[in-house]
């Protein structure tokens, strides 16, 4: 018999899909009804602010994202129907196929991202074309866009990610539905029973195989100074000894050390990955966006990879955090050079 806390999350996952899965078909249809006056109203309001026609490729790429999550949701029926009935959703056939579909879905929202936004990306840093996992990658929380962003490049790699994201994202259909049959963890950052949570994390981690990675976000939620200044405020009463790395950040918040401890206690002989990026830092609302369409700089990413035998693995909780938080200084010198750079 499924317990009280499962029947609760299916019926809230329900109530959720019976709004946003009918939602994306609605906009869709409508978008494409009304498509010419959007885009004529689009050109003229470009014309108006002298736009090098950023309304009109917002407007495409929103018409080509609605496309993309509508046959995502298709194809995710189509998998549903085919799988569930022997109850196969978990199998291994299962999991291939929906990251085939995953992996294809985010390829197309970034070719849509390069075709109407200009993105252009520059990868530097350590190669991981030779490298066999498992992964624990850490990655900066830079804009509304990392998840999708690093998964595409781990999908040219074939790792497959399993990512710590935030619950939020399950408001889109397709991270709902393709997230939660594959692994991945949705955290509810205003839970009250922190304790779960962090548990949740390290079981994401366990039992990788050569081809999969842990991806987390350690800073837990986007940089800005007033974070910055709370973040310091609460380690000199929980964690003293960390308070001067932390004041050493500029760009970055320093990390939330539970959940990247549980992922290293559930992982023990994963690599770590560290990946850095610059770029699209600016980009914290549908107006930002406008402001800075076609993208006025490449996405630049910086990739480190750190054997496990270099992680100091003898040490105490607060030692290993401590040596993580002396590579996070790093990643905060490089984002301050290359921010400087771009402008």
């Amino acid at each position: 018999m499924p317990s009280l806390a499962h029947t609760s999350i299916r019926r809230a996952r329900l109530r959720r899909r019976i709004v946003t899965i009918p939602g994306v078909f609605l906009v869709t249809a409508l978008l494409l009804l009304l498509l010419l006056p959007v885009l004529l109203i689009s050109a003229l309001i470009d014309m108006r602010y002298r736009r090098p026609l950023s309304t009109v490729r917002l407007i495409l790429f929103t018409l080509w994202w609605l496309f993309v999550e509508s046959f995502g949701l298709m194809v995710g029926f189509v998998l549903w129907a085919y799988f569930r009935p022997g109850k196969r959703l978990a199998n291994q056939r299962s999991i291939q196929a929906h990251t085939v579909v995953q992996r294809n879905w985010i390829k197309a929202l970034v070719t849509a991202a390069r075709l109407f936004l200009g993105l252009k990306v520059k990868v530097e840093g350590d190669s991981l074309e030779n490298k066999v996992g498992p992964f624990i990658i850490l990655a900066r929380h830079g804009s509304q866009g990392d998840a999708l962003l690093i998964a595409a490049l781990l999908g040219r790699l074939r790792i497959r990610p399993r990512v710590i994201l935030k619950k939020e994202l399950l408001q889109d259909p397709c991270f709902d539905v393709f997230g939660n049959r594959l692994r991945n963890y949705f955290v509810d950052r205003d839970t009250v029973d922190n304790f779960e949570e962090v548990a949740s994390i390290g079981r994401l981690a366990a039992d990788m195989s050569p081809y999969e990675a842990t991806l987390i976000f350690p800073e837990g939620t986007r940089f800005s100074v007033p974070k910055l200044k709370k973040s310091i405020a609460s380690l000199e009463t929980t964690a003293p000894s960390r308070v001067k790395s932390a004041k050493n950040l500029r760009s970055v918040l320093p990390i939330r050390s539970p959940g990247i401890l549980a992922v290293l206690e559930n992982a023990p002989e994963a690599d770590l990955i560290f990946i850095n990026h610059v770029g699209v830092n600016q980009f914290r609302s549908i107006k930002d966006i406008w402001h800075h369409t076609p993208l006025p700089t490449d996405l630049h990413f910086k990739i480190t990879f750190l054997p496990r035998n270099e992680v100091p693995n003898s040490v105490s909780q607060e030692e290993l955090i401590n040596f993580i938080d002396s590579r996070w200084e790093e990643i905060d010198d490089w984002v301050v050079m290359n921010q400087q750079a771009l402008s």
